[in-house]
């Protein structure tokens, strides 16, 4: 016998979001969409959604850069002209990470894994 709610709550690890404005440029641009997936653990040159420290209601799509202390990241944007990030409000609570960006699914022209960038700091994560 099932009973109501014994299934707990089901969610799927993946979701999606769309990029808006120059920050990740040229790796990202507006308009692309990607898939999330919140299960993952991000590491050094990862693609992250996160919610903006000082305005929690923001998402922002940023590099991983490094690990800046036991529950941060430093996030930065690929186009340092265009973004505001770590060097603007600091370290990101780790908990303040929504997931990890795996696919890019539009335009189709530029469809398939979310480029990661090699030269990020690993030595500190």
């Amino acid at each position: 016998m099932t009973r109501r709610g014994s299934l707990g709550r089901w969610r799927l690890p993946l979701g999606v979001v769309a990029v808006a404005g120059p920050s990740m440029a040229p790796a990202l641009v507006a308009g692309d969409l990607l898939v999330i997936s919140s299960g993952r653990h991000p590491r050094p040159g990862a693609v992250v959604v996160a919610r903006r420290p000082d305005e929690s209601d923001i998402l922002i799509v940023k590099r991983v850069l490094r690990a800046a202390g036991p529950a941060a990241w430093w996030l930065e944007g690929d186009n340092p002209f265009g973004s505001d990030d770590s060097r603007v409000y600091g370290p990101v609570p780790t908990a303040a990470v929504v997931g990890t960006a795996i696919w890019r699914y539009w335009p189709p022209s530029r469809f398939g894994p979310v480029p990661a960038r090699r030269d990020s700091d690993d030595s500190a994560a």
